[in-house]
C-alpha cells in the first residue's frame, strides 16, 4: 500500500487520526479507508531529504509526509531533467525547444492549448507530481500548468493552473480541448514573499487521490488549491505539463 499526504495546513497539536484525508505533516493518508494516520517517527513538519531518479522509472516508491507543499518526497517512480523528452513524452501545440542549460521550454507564448504528455499506462490510486517550473513571458490571462489523467486521443484532462504574475491558481478539467467550468481557484499572497519575482523558478506540487485532487506552489502563502468531487470518465493515464498564452521553462518533473 502506498500511503500518501497532503501538508498544505497546520493543526498544531491537534490528532487527526482516522480523520477523511487530506492530511496534515506528521500523518499520512492511507489509501484503502482515505483517513489519516500517524507517520512512522512522524509528527514533525521539518523539511527532510530526499531522493532523486535519473531519467526514467525507478523502484521503491514511498512517500514522505514532511516534504514539499503536499508531501511530495522520498524516492520517485519517475524523476526527468528532460533528456528523455524526444523518446519518452509527446506534445501538442505550441513550440516545444531544448534550451541551453537544460529541460525543455514552450517557446510560443501566443499558444492558448499546448501540453507534453508522458504516457504512465496505468494509474496509481494515489500519487504526487513535483514540478520545477520558471515563467518566460506571459499573455494576458496567461498560465503554466501541470496535468494529470491526460488523454492525448480527446486532448483531455485535469489541470492545475498557476499565473506566477497574479498569484491566481485553479484546477480545471478539460474534455475535448475545452477547458470546463473551474473547480476550486485561490490566490497566492506574493506580496508577502521576500524579493518575489514571477519570472523566478518555482515548485508546483499536486496531490491525486482518487476523485480529489490538490495543487499548490511551495513558498507562496494561500497558493493552495483541492476540488474532491472529480468524477471525470474517458480520461486517459498520461501525466505532463501545459501552457496557456505562456513562454515557460520545465526544469525537472518528478512523480511519487
Amino acid at each position: 500500500m502506498i500511503a500518501v499526504a497532503a501538508a498544505g495546513c497546520s493543526y498544531g497539536n491537534l490528532d487527526v487520526t482516522g480523520k477523511p484525508c487530506p492530511c496534515p505533516g506528521g500523518y499520512v493518508c492511507e489509501t484503502m479507508s482515505n483517513t489519516c494516520a500517524r507517520a512512522a517517527g512522524g509528527g514533525s513538519d521539518a523539511p527532510a531529504g530526499g531522493g532523486d531518479a535519473p531519467d526514467g522509472p525507478s523502484d521503491a516508491p514511498t512517500i514522505d509526509a514532511s516534504l514539499g507543499c503536499l508531501g511530495a518526497g522520498g524516492t520517485p517512480t519517475y524523476s526527468t531533467t528532460f533528456s528523455d523528452f524526444s523518446t519518452s513524452w509527446t506534445t501538442a501545440g505550441g513550440t516545444w525547444i531544448q534550451p541551453p542549460g537544460g529541460g525543455i521550454e514552450q517557446a510560443d507564448i501566443n499558444a492558448p492549448l499546448t501540453y507534453a504528455n508522458h504516457e504512465l499506462g496505468t494509474l496509481p490510486l494515489g500519487f504526487n507530481i513535483s514540478a520545477t517550473i520558471q515563467l518566460v513571458g506571459e499573455a494576458t490571462g496567461g498560465a503554466v500548468e501541470v496535468a494529470v489523467k491526460v488523454d492525448p486521443m480527446t486532448t483531455s484532462m485535469l489541470h492545475c493552473n498557476f499565473d506566477p504574475k497574479s498569484g491566481v491558481m485553479y484546477l480545471q478539467e478539460t474534455l475535448n480541448g475545452v477547458a470546463m467550468t473551474t473547480a476550486a481557484m485561490a490566490t497566492g499572497d506574493i506580496a508577502s514573499v521576500p524579493g518575489y519575482s514571477p519570472l523566478a523558478p518555482f515548485t508546483m506540487d499536486v496531490l491525486l487521490l482518487g476523485n480529489a485532487m490538490s495543487c499548490c506552489v511551495e513558498g507562496i502563502p494561500n497558493a493552495t488549491v483541492t476540488y474532491s468531487q472529480f468524477t471525470p470518465t474517458g480520461l486517459g493515464t498520461g501525466v505532463g505539463v501545459k501552457t496557456y498564452l505562456a513562454d515557460t521553462k520545465f526544469a525537472k518533473f518528478a512523480l511519487y
